[in-house]
């Protein structure tokens, strides 16, 4: 079988996260002038922003108002829903609860369906902010492995895998679709078997779709529609702001629900006792979201060909000759670089920041075990940081 499993205990590894950083901050004291190609903040990488449009969306005088909502502002609400009219979906704004932030949403949820000590599967490789979040509300985290196809450049979930994994006290499963950082989106016949599994074990599905919009070029159309709406397993859908338009600071996310109706009334009753008791979200990240929303198209197009532009620059830059490849791509704001090498993809980052002033995450970062170091790159850097962060990078593989 042509294919590599790519997932581990983060406490099974010897490497140390602090280790890395530490070495950035001493650089940082000293001086030097860093190149991040893992730069994950939009508002740094030299994108255009109508600025005087988003201030006038903030400074409605509505705002000066207190109108508390558990599932929040209905009119925010509706902006929502048509957004998710334009990927042919028609889901009530009954169905939605605003959020501070996607992190904010996972919290409610883990509280909704699990007791301390229940537990949550989460896909592996992943964001390492699962573990954090969970940790913070109680809930134990299992893993189910995805699973990269050479021959087809593109990653699979291993389904058996992934219902051995079922404990007794699993409660739900988690999909991040498109995956960060391998940009995987989940695959139709895959969320048909996993809402299978669910039916089976009385589970729910939380679908996490925060680098929705941002497919690759030549993904295939289908691969990468939402999720919302599925009925046949409760199931809660998440986005919000921070991605679609490039707003982390606006604080804005939310969580779509659906399932089956004899039992999502109750979940949405007490989903709304939860909510009820934060009303988190800020007036003024409300009545901005509908402007936001209507006009994501502009910030969207550049964060696009920013992108394609990058990650075609990587591809042309001459990898082979530097012993490193790609992996397939299909969505999200991440290149993976696998590198030929026997050391370890912390060594070669920390040489790379050591020489060459170049930040990159080495995979362990996101719990990928690989025959080869994996290294995780940004997409979204400004062009010429991005040119030159890679020929330095080239530079360094090719005398290692």
């Amino acid at each position: 079988m042509n294919s590599i499993k790519m997932f581990s205990k983060r406490s099974s590894w010897k490497s140390d996260p602090n280790r890395l950083m530490a070495q950035l901050e001493r650089l940082r004291s000293d001086g030097m002038e860093i190149i991040h190609l893992i730069e994950t903040n939009p508002t740094r990488c030299g994108l255009i922003y109508d600025t005087e449009g988003i201030c006038r969306a903030v400074s409605k005088n509505n705002i000066l108002q207190y109108r508390p909502n558990p599932k929040g502002d209905p009119e925010c609400r509706r902006a929502v829903q048509s957004y998710y009219e334009t990927f042919g979906k028609h889901v009530s704004a009954d169905q939605m609860f605003l959020t501070s932030s996607t992190s904010e949403a996972y919290s409610f949820l883990f509280k909704l369906l699990c007791d301390p000590g229940d537990q949550i599967l989460v896909p592996k490789p992943s964001y390492p902010l699962f573990d954090v979040l969970a940790t913070l509300d109680d809930v134990t985290l299992a893993s189910y492995p995805l699973v990269y196809c050479q021959k087809d450049a593109e990653w699979r979930i291993d389904l058996e895998a992934l219902y051995d994994a079922i404990g007794h006290r699993c409660k739900g499963i988690v999909i991040v679709s498109p995956n960060n950082p391998t940009g995987s989106y989940v695959k139709a016949e895959e969320i048909e078997r996993i809402e299978a599994y669910c039916e089976r074990f009385g589970l729910c599905l939380i679908i996490d779709e925060v680098f929705l919009d941002f497919d690759a070029v030549d993904c295939d159309p289908s691969s990468s529609m939402t999720c919302v709406g599925r009925s046949r397993v409760p199931t809660f859908v998440l986005s919000g702001l921070s991605k679609i338009c490039a707003l982390p600071q606006m604080k804005l996310g939310w969580i779509v629900t659906s399932g089956p109706d004899g039992l999502m009334q109750e979940m949405n009753d007490r989903l709304e006792w939860i909510s009820d008791a934060y009303l988190s979200v800020s007036a003024s990240a409300q009545a901005a979201a509908p402007w936001l929303l209507s006009e994501r198209g502009g910030i969207q197009d550049q964060l696009k060909a920013r992108i394609e532009r990058n990650h075609r620059a990587l591809s042309q830059s001459g990898l082979t000759d530097s012993k490193a490849f790609l992996y397939g791509r299909e969505g999200g704001w991440y290149a993976l670089l696998g590198v030929h090498s026997s050391t370890s993809d912390e060594a070669i980052c920390c040489r790379l920041l050591e020489e060459q002033h170049v930040m990159v995450h080495p995979g362990y970062f996101y719990d990928i075990e690989a025959p080869d170091p994996v290294l995780v790159i940004s997409l979204i850097c400004a062009a010429d940081q991005f040119d030159e962060g890679i020929q330095r990078m080239l530079r360094c593989l090719r005398s290692g």
